[in-house]
């Protein structure tokens, strides 16, 4: 099956909705003056802070089953994710989509190595 990944899953009323639940949940931030601060040190007009999402039950349920069509059209062996981006929604789209997940860790501590390799 050849799958593209710029095919959209969804359709107009679900891109509204979900533009919606994260106005909603506080997760987007926009001002047409270009004022949002990145912490490259740069201006967007448009910011989507889906950290914040961690701190939402609601928000990880939700982006959990709006992903879920996406993981099963792709239906890979493994799913994984880099604990900054991923962690609060990981876990749960693991269950819900039936996949065994990895977290991905550039640096891990120092303290964790001590108690992997002691």
């Amino acid at each position: 099956m050849n799958i593209s990944l710029h095919q959209n899953w969804m359709d107009e009323e679900s891109i509204n909705f979900f533009i919606e639940r994260i106005k909603y949940w506080n997760l987007i931030k926009y001002d047409s003056s270009r004022s949002i601060l990145l912490t490259n040190g740069k201006t967007t007009d448009l910011y989507l802070n889906l950290r914040n999402y961690r701190n939402n039950h609601n928000a990880i349920i939700y982006l959990s089953h709006l992903l879920l069509p996406l993981i099963e059209k792709l239906n890979p062996d493994k799913l994984a994710g880099i604990p900054i981006s991923m962690s609060g929604i990981l876990g749960h789209l693991s269950v819900i989509s039936k996949k065994p997940y990895i977290e991905i860790i550039n640096n891990p501590k120092k303290k964790w190595l001590n108690c992997i390799w002691s």
